[in-house]
């Protein structure tokens, strides 16, 4: 027995009281057995041993400690005394056992400040591999959106969920800081809009995340005063070459804002007659025609493309009651 197996059952934190006093005693007896000392030693020092593995691990070491270097170990010259310390460079065949074992208590204690600057940083990050549940509370975020690659996308707080059933794989589209309000679908490509709320004032604006599903990859990032602290709707429009997106925020529920995406840009905006629209959408298959669903009124709007600035063509309206 060594130093090291005394190090190894500190390591282990093991309060065994017969494991532990069989490993101690064995040290004790080697380092006895190369200078005859008495047995009557060892047994008071056994007891000691005994009630000290009740204890916490730090009495434990340090009851070792002093029985050690105090009953067990005499003073002569043969031994290096190291003042209050009660610590002797004992020497067996040529090795340090004690010095060897008490080495690190003799060090300045360190903050944890201090410990953690000396750990050198490694470049380590973590991974999803599984998220669990489904929380089908949230009003805009409980629709499951089914894509192109069999795959099914929800949301889980701040993260988009891509799950293959056949597979029983999930992909993550971790970009968002915060949680998630509202998602869409494009018709025809591979993009996502998901739109995230405010959290600290470091950010006054809710932003919105345009994405590849495939790839997993933000395409653009929009964040606009006129977003307010929440976005509401999302609603591509269904023509693969363009780069149009209708926003509704939460806190401007009249106002529906057309932008283009890839330039970051406010193209128009409609203010309707409806104390707050329950959806917004491009409609006929084109980005000409918007329509807009109140709880008073479905309202359809035509934009001429060819007018600078843009302007609504045509309005209709027509009064409806959702229950």
């Amino acid at each position: 027995m060594s130093a090291d197996h005394l190090h190894d059952l500190v390591d282990m934190k093991c309060f065994d009281v017969s494991y532990t006093t069989d490993i101690i005693r064995n040290i004790v007896e080697n380092i006895l057995n190369k200078n005859q000392f008495n047995m009557e030693s060892i047994d008071k020092w056994n007891r000691q041993i005994v009630d000290t593995c009740q204890k916490s691990l730090s009495e434990i070491y340090n009851s070792f400690k002093i029985i050690i270097t105090t009953m067990i170990i005499p003073k002569n010259d043969e031994n290096v005394y190291m003042g209050n310390a009660c610590l002797w460079d004992y020497k067996v065949d040529g090795s340090t056992i004690i010095n060897d074992f008490f080495a690190y208590s003799l060090s300045p204690k360190k903050s944890i400040n201090e410990f953690q600057k000396s750990i050198p940083k490694q470049d380590v990050k973590l991974s999803i591999s599984w998220i669990h549940g489904y929380d089908g509370t949230k009003e805009k975020t409980k629709t499951l959106y089914t894509l192109s690659e069999n795959e099914i996308l929800y949301v889980i707080s701040s993260i988009c969920i891509l799950y293959e059933p056949d597979s029983k794989q999930q992909r993550f589209y971790t970009k968002h800081n915060n949680p998630i309000t509202c998602v869409t679908i494009h018709r025809y490509n591979s993009f996502v809009a998901s739109s995230e709320t405010i959290l600290s004032k470091d950010r006054p604006y809710a932003s919105v995340h345009i994405w590849d599903y495939m790839k997993l990859e933000t395409i653009a990032e929009l964040r606009k005063e006129q977003f307010g602290s929440d976005i509401s709707l999302l609603s591509f429009s269904p023509k693969s070459d363009d780069n149009f997106i209708l926003i509704v925020s939460r806190d401007r529920p009249k106002i529906v804002l057309f932008i283009d995406w890839k330039r970051n840009e406010i193209i128009y905006s409609i203010t309707t007659k409806s104390d707050k629209i329950l959806s917004a959408l491009f409609v006929f298959n084109t980005n000409e025609w918007i329509a807009c669903i109140s709880q008073q009124y479905l309202l359809f709007y035509r934009i001429n493309w060819n007018s600078k600035p843009l302007k609504i063509a045509v309005q209709r309206e027509s009064e409806v009651r959702v229950r």
